[in-house]
């Protein structure tokens, strides 16, 4: 068993979990929920029921690692909420060297043909590449 993981780091104070879910919601065009307990990020809508592990970590000291959102996922192949945080993440001012399939960058709405598709090849953008071609503003 393995686990998928993925830091998205902050130059400032990272957004909070309640401004988080707001993007999150509008760019989904679906209800995300946080347990806080769990730390887990999950949506019913997208087939992420179970979601994943979402926690943030604000540097307090130097030897401190950076201010960051840090990412865990037991499911491997990622998932529509699993890129969409990623891309929203980064739409706060987030950096993070992930590729992301093109489907990642849409609505729920509008992603959720492609990414149903099992094994489907689809363009795969780093979220530079996709603000560079206009996928993403």
């Amino acid at each position: 068993m393995g686990c998928l993981g993925a830091t998205v780091f902050f130059s400032t104070t990272p957004p909070t979990t309640p401004t988080l879910l707001t993007a999150l919601h509008d760019y989904v065009g679906e209800p995300v929920t946080y347990d806080e307990y769990m730390g887990q990020l999950s949506c019913e809508a997208t087939g992420d029921a179970y979601g994943f592990q979402a926690h943030v970590h604000v540097c307090e000291h130097i030897w401190e690692p950076p201010t960051c959102w840090e990412l865990l996922s037991t499911n491997l192949r990622g998932g529509y909420l699993w890129y969409a945080t990623l891309v929203v993440l980064q739409n706060l001012g987030g950096t993070c060297d992930w590729v992301i399939p093109s489907w990642g960058f849409k609505s729920w709405h509008l992603a959720k043909q492609e990414c149903n598709r099992l094994f489907a090849r689809y363009p795969r953008y780093t979220y530079t590449e996709a603000r560079h071609l206009g996928i993403v503003k």
